[in-house]
């Protein structure tokens, strides 16, 4: 009789530790749904040429910021309007210029998270620059060659941007 009490609780104890794994395991995947949803569909046809390729990119890009809700207003706001004037390019940027576009306008989320993944596999492959911020303003302290150009382009940019703004 008493093992069939043990047997008893044993089967009870293992219920209550299946309800709760399942539980557990469904909020879980609750939460990865909610906070992690599968992306739009990339259904584009085939590009003709560099520029409706670097366009269907834009629209694929603009799906995909829809869905974080990382962004304020206002940058949100900022983030469409620079989508917009990508979206209306005459002429394909080069892959790097393209590719910087796209990540100043992921940085209006102003966090942590929202990141571009751009390569094969998702995976992230970073600018090759380095840069650091000191009392006195942002200093580029490394930066391959081949690209200083793109560097060089968007210090001054943004030297003129702050001089505008004080």
């Amino acid at each position: 009789m008493m093992k069939r009490g043990i047997l008893r609780a044993g089967l009870w104890a293992l219920a209550v530790v299946v309800l709760f794994v399942g539980a557990g395991g469904g909020f879980a995947l609750c939460l990865r749904h909610k906070f992690n949803p599968n992306p739009p569909s990339n259904d584009f046809p085939k590009p003709a040429n560099a520029l409706e390729a670097q366009q269907q990119d834009s629209e694929q890009f603009s799906r995909l910021l829809a869905m974080d809700r990382a962004f304020s207003p206002a940058a949100r706001a900022e983030a469409n309007r620079q989508i917009a004037e990508l979206r209306a390019e005459q002429a394909p940027l080069d892959r790097e210029r393209f590719h910087v576009a796209l990540l100043h306008i992921t940085a209006l989320a102003d966090n942590g998270h929202t990141n571009l993944y751009y390569g094969k596999g998702g995976t992230q492959n970073f600018i090759p620059l380095r840069v650091a911020l000191f009392a006195d303003g942002l200093y580029v302290l490394r930066a391959k060659s081949a690209y200083a150009r793109i560097f060089w382009a968007l210090a001054s940019k943004a030297s003129k941007a702050g001089r505008r703004a004080t």
